[in-house]
């Protein structure tokens, strides 16, 4: 008996459409607690955070043929990032300035790691993933923050922007051969 799964390219234009939907959700939800609503802005964070885990969980899936082991490292960031309180960051006292940002710079370092070493999408597209890591990292210092404005926003927005115009558009590039079935994460075997 074999089991009907959803092609990898299917599979990574619905993760398009988790992705946008979350990089709307999370812009809405910035707006939103910049005009000090709260209760609209936490509810609009946690449906991105719902959407984010879609996300991750999909990139995990398809990248896990790549390197499983960086794929599933990349996945626990990117689920740190989505799932931990920022009030545990506040009563820690760190020198750096701790947020959700530090574990999605750290994800899409990942990402783009998987996607150079991989074959399914373009190497500029990992580039530019690389590119948005570094942005989102560089909001540990406030200092760093203020001196560059808005240049890690929009680099960081450039950089996965690319990623969800990849996926939507194009999906990944099929992978085949024997070598490819067989590293899969053993829950998607086919039965």
């Amino acid at each position: 008996m074999t089991t009907n799964m959803i092609s990898p390219r299917a599979e990574a234009r619905v993760c398009g459409v988790l992705y946008l939907l979350n990089m709307l959700t999370g812009i809405a939800a910035m707006v939103l607690l910049s005009r000090k609503m709260q209760g609209a802005g936490d509810t609009m964070n946690l449906i991105a955070a719902v959407l984010y885990t879609g996300v991750t969980l999909l990139l995990w899936h398809l990248f896990y043929s790549a390197q499983a082991w960086i794929s599933s490292l990349a996945a626990l960031v990117s689920l740190l990032g989505c799932w931990l309180p920022l009030a545990r960051y506040q009563a820690l006292d760190l020198p750096i300035h701790v947020t959700s940002f530090i574990f999605f710079g750290l994800y899409c370092l990942l990402l783009a790691y998987l996607i150079l070493k991989s074959t399914l999408m373009s190497k500029v597209v990992g580039v530019l993933m690389a590119c948005a890591g570094v942005a989102w990292l560089t909001t540990m210092s406030l200092g760093l923050t203020r001196v560059l404005g808005p240049l890690p926003l929009s680099v960081g927005l450039i950089g996965e922007g690319s990623l969800i115009l990849y996926l939507l558009v194009w999906g990944v590039r099929d992978q085949q051969g024997p070598k490819q079935a067989q590293a899969l994460p053993p829950t998607m075997h086919s039965a």
